[in-house]
Protein backbone atom coordinates (compact mmCIF):
# COMPACT_ATOMS: atom_id res chain seq x y z
CA UNK A 1 0.00 0.00 0.00
CA UNK A 2 1.44 3.37 -0.98
CA UNK A 3 0.68 6.42 1.17
CA UNK A 4 1.08 9.75 -0.56
CA UNK A 5 -0.24 13.23 -0.91
CA UNK A 6 -0.30 15.00 -4.19
CA UNK A 7 0.69 18.64 -3.86
CA UNK A 8 -2.30 20.39 -2.25
CA UNK A 9 -4.05 17.04 -1.70
CA UNK A 10 -3.87 16.97 2.06
CA UNK A 11 -5.78 13.78 2.88
CA UNK A 12 -3.81 10.53 2.79
CA UNK A 13 -6.11 7.65 1.88
CA UNK A 14 -6.19 3.97 1.05
CA UNK A 15 -9.34 3.09 -0.82
CA UNK A 16 -12.24 3.61 1.55
CA UNK A 17 -10.20 4.41 4.66
CA UNK A 18 -8.63 7.70 5.66
CA UNK A 19 -5.67 8.21 7.95
CA UNK A 20 -4.90 10.70 10.67
CA UNK A 21 -1.11 10.84 10.70
CA UNK A 22 -0.85 12.47 14.18
CA UNK A 23 2.91 12.90 13.76
CA UNK A 24 2.99 15.10 10.70
CA UNK A 25 6.29 17.00 10.55
CA UNK A 26 8.81 18.00 7.87
CA UNK A 27 10.95 14.93 8.54
CA UNK A 28 7.99 12.73 7.55
CA UNK A 29 7.35 14.48 4.22
CA UNK A 30 9.34 13.67 1.11
CA UNK A 31 9.06 15.12 -2.39
CA UNK A 32 9.95 12.62 -5.12
CA UNK A 33 10.04 12.75 -8.89
CA UNK A 34 7.02 11.12 -10.53
CA UNK A 35 6.43 11.63 -14.24
CA UNK A 36 2.89 10.26 -13.89
CA UNK A 37 1.60 13.34 -12.03
CA UNK A 38 1.13 16.91 -13.18
CA UNK A 39 4.28 18.88 -12.41
CA UNK A 40 6.37 15.72 -12.16
CA UNK A 41 6.59 15.76 -8.35
CA UNK A 42 4.71 13.73 -5.76
CA UNK A 43 4.61 14.42 -2.05
CA UNK A 44 4.88 11.23 0.04
CA UNK A 45 4.21 10.79 3.72
CA UNK A 46 6.54 8.57 5.68
CA UNK A 47 6.41 7.07 9.20
CA UNK A 48 2.88 5.93 9.97
CA UNK A 49 3.98 4.48 13.31
CA UNK A 50 1.23 6.29 15.23
CA UNK A 51 -1.35 6.81 12.50
CA UNK A 52 -5.08 6.54 13.14
CA UNK A 53 -7.24 4.68 10.62
CA UNK A 54 -10.97 5.14 9.92
CA UNK A 55 -13.11 2.72 7.95
CA UNK A 56 -15.74 3.82 5.42
CA UNK A 57 -18.23 4.86 8.10
CA UNK A 58 -15.50 6.89 9.87
CA UNK A 59 -16.53 5.44 13.23
CA UNK A 60 -14.06 2.60 13.53
CA UNK A 61 -10.73 4.00 14.65
CA UNK A 62 -7.58 1.98 15.14
CA UNK A 63 -4.18 3.05 16.40
CA UNK A 64 -1.21 1.71 14.47
CA UNK A 65 1.25 2.23 17.31
CA UNK A 66 1.42 3.01 20.99
CA UNK A 67 4.30 5.47 21.38
CA UNK A 68 4.10 9.16 22.36
CA UNK A 69 1.49 10.64 20.01
CA UNK A 70 3.59 13.08 18.03
CA UNK A 71 6.46 15.54 17.95
CA UNK A 72 5.78 18.38 20.44
CA UNK A 73 6.78 21.22 18.07
CA UNK A 74 4.10 20.11 15.58
CA UNK A 75 1.48 18.76 18.00
CA UNK A 76 -1.93 20.34 18.32
CA UNK A 77 -2.66 21.80 21.76
CA UNK A 78 -5.23 19.09 22.49
CA UNK A 79 -2.63 16.36 21.93
CA UNK A 80 -0.55 17.61 24.84
CA UNK A 81 -3.25 19.03 27.09
CA UNK A 82 -6.18 16.62 26.82
CA UNK A 83 -6.72 13.31 28.51
CA UNK A 84 -9.67 12.77 26.14
CA UNK A 85 -9.10 9.65 24.04
CA UNK A 86 -11.79 10.76 21.53
CA UNK A 87 -9.64 13.44 19.90
CA UNK A 88 -9.98 14.07 16.16
CA UNK A 89 -6.65 13.09 14.55
CA UNK A 90 -7.61 14.82 11.30
CA UNK A 91 -7.84 18.17 13.12
CA UNK A 92 -4.49 17.46 14.77
CA UNK A 93 -3.04 16.93 11.30
CA UNK A 94 -4.49 20.28 10.20
CA UNK A 95 -2.68 21.95 13.11
CA UNK A 96 0.58 20.14 12.27
CA UNK A 97 0.35 21.14 8.61
CA UNK A 98 -0.31 24.72 9.73
CA UNK A 99 2.87 24.57 11.83
CA UNK A 100 4.80 23.21 8.84
CA UNK A 101 3.48 25.96 6.55
CA UNK A 102 4.21 28.59 9.22
CA UNK A 103 7.79 27.31 9.51
CA UNK A 104 8.16 27.26 5.72
CA UNK A 105 7.18 30.90 5.29
CA UNK A 106 8.52 32.34 8.57
CA UNK A 107 11.73 30.35 8.87
CA UNK A 108 10.86 29.32 12.42
CA UNK A 109 8.31 27.26 14.29
CA UNK A 110 5.11 28.99 15.41
CA UNK A 111 5.87 28.08 19.04
CA UNK A 112 8.95 26.46 20.48
CA UNK A 113 10.22 25.43 23.91
CA UNK A 114 13.17 23.25 24.88
CA UNK A 115 11.09 20.63 26.72
CA UNK A 116 7.61 19.10 26.60
CA UNK A 117 6.38 20.78 29.81
CA UNK A 118 7.23 24.26 28.51
CA UNK A 119 5.85 23.37 25.08
CA UNK A 120 2.58 22.22 26.65
CA UNK A 121 2.30 25.58 28.41
CA UNK A 122 2.97 27.51 25.20
CA UNK A 123 0.46 25.48 23.21
CA UNK A 124 -2.21 26.02 25.85
CA UNK A 125 -1.59 29.71 26.57
CA UNK A 126 0.40 31.50 23.84
CA UNK A 127 -0.29 32.46 20.25
CA UNK A 128 2.35 32.38 17.51
CA UNK A 129 3.63 35.72 16.22
CA UNK A 130 1.40 36.97 13.41
CA UNK A 131 3.06 36.12 10.12
CA UNK A 132 2.71 39.69 8.84
CA UNK A 133 4.96 40.85 11.69
CA UNK A 134 7.62 38.49 10.34
CA UNK A 135 7.05 39.18 6.64
CA UNK A 136 4.52 41.86 5.69
CA UNK A 137 4.75 40.82 2.02
CA UNK A 138 3.14 37.42 2.57
CA UNK A 139 -0.21 37.03 0.79
CA UNK A 140 -3.11 37.73 3.15
CA UNK A 141 -5.00 34.60 2.08
CA UNK A 142 -2.05 32.38 2.99
CA UNK A 143 -1.47 34.13 6.33
CA UNK A 144 -5.15 33.84 7.23
CA UNK A 145 -5.28 30.14 6.34
CA UNK A 146 -2.15 29.29 8.32
CA UNK A 147 -3.38 31.12 11.42
CA UNK A 148 -6.76 29.38 11.14
CA UNK A 149 -4.98 26.03 10.90
CA UNK A 150 -3.13 26.91 14.12
CA UNK A 151 -6.31 27.70 16.08
CA UNK A 152 -6.16 26.33 19.62
CA UNK A 153 -9.77 25.14 19.37
CA UNK A 154 -9.91 22.27 16.86
CA UNK A 155 -13.48 23.22 15.95
CA UNK A 156 -12.18 26.56 14.65
CA UNK A 157 -9.64 24.92 12.33
CA UNK A 158 -10.57 24.17 8.74
CA UNK A 159 -10.83 20.54 7.72
CA UNK A 160 -8.10 19.09 5.49
CA UNK A 161 -10.55 19.23 2.58
CA UNK A 162 -11.25 22.92 3.25
CA UNK A 163 -7.52 23.68 3.54
CA UNK A 164 -6.85 21.79 0.31
CA UNK A 165 -9.57 23.69 -1.56
CA UNK A 166 -8.31 27.04 -0.29
CA UNK A 167 -4.76 26.20 -1.32
CA UNK A 168 -5.91 24.90 -4.71
CA UNK A 169 -8.01 28.00 -5.33
CA UNK A 170 -4.99 30.16 -4.48
CA UNK A 171 -2.19 28.04 -5.89
CA UNK A 172 -0.21 31.18 -6.62
CA UNK A 173 0.12 31.84 -2.87
CA UNK A 174 2.24 28.75 -2.40
CA UNK A 175 4.28 28.77 -5.61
Amino acid sequence: MCYYWRPCNLQPTDGNRSFGVTDLKPANIMVVRDDDVIGGLRVKLLDFGIAKVWDEDETAQTSVGDQQPGTPSYMAPEQLTSMNKELDPSKMDVYALGAILYQAVAGKLPLWAPDQIAMTYLLAHEEPAHLHTIDPMLPEALVQLIHEMLAKDPLRRPTMDQARERLKSRREIVS
